[in-house]
């Protein structure tokens, strides 16, 4: 998703029509909402190992649409 979130923002086109404009920066701002979501429920989950935690943060952040299911499997789900 970040690849996607990336591409669009260099695919700037404004001849779009203009409820694209406001579907992009929904799309985004809750992209990046999620994200920080999710860092944050790293440090806040008691079933996160403390010694895992700052592991899965840099995880999360540096790799973050394609870790996050599997953050989810182990510790949310």
């Amino acid at each position: 998703m970040f690849a996607v979130g990336i591409a669009s923002v260099f695919a700037w086109n404004f001849q779009d029509p203009p409820w694209f404009w406001w579907a992009w920066i929904a799309g985004t701002v809750l992209f990046f909402a999620g994200w920080l979501l999710f860092l944050w429920n790293v440090w806040h989950n008691v079933r996160v190992p403390r010694g895992k935690r700052a592991l899965w943060t840099t995880v999360l952040f540096f790799a973050g649409p394609y870790t996050m299911p599997f953050y989810f499997w182990f510790y949310i789900r």
